[in-house]
């Protein structure tokens, strides 16, 4: 029940977490050096040079609960739902195996907490 494992980076912008991506979720990258890839290969996703901080479980929970969804990559969804699950979570594994021509082009699951309803992970 490791509330303080690092599970990646998001990107922020004047202190504030980037929504980046189609559905208003916070994007993590489990390594940092492919969120900035990514951000290099969209430009059209960025408008200013963000700073990249880390993120950890427990501050990803308290904001799903918030309200707040995230979209995670591969490495960090693999980071988050064992431990999710230990505490208690049914969100189970997301299926990332699109294969993509481009190495920049990135499938991610997105998970959000609608108010009593069950949880709901989709996969983009």
């Amino acid at each position: 029940m490791n509330m303080t494992e690092l599970i990646g980076y998001y990107a922020s912008f004047q202190g504030d977490r980037a929504i980046v991506n189609e559905d208003n979720s916070v994007i993590v990258f489990g390594k940092k050096h492919d969120f900035i890839s990514y951000h290099e290969n969209h430009p059209e996703k960025v408008t200013e040079i963000p700073t990249y901080k880390k993120i950890y479980y427990a501050e990803i929970i308290q904001d799903i609960y918030e309200g707040n969804s995230f979209a995670f990559d591969e490495i960090s969804y693999n980071r988050f739902y064992p431990i999710a699950q230990l505490n208690g979570y049914d969100f189970g594994p997301a299926d990332f195996s699109t294969d993509f021509s481009n190495n920049y082009e990135k499938k991610f699951a997105t998970l959000k907490i609608e108010p009593l309803k069950n949880n709901h992970l989709t996969n983009a």
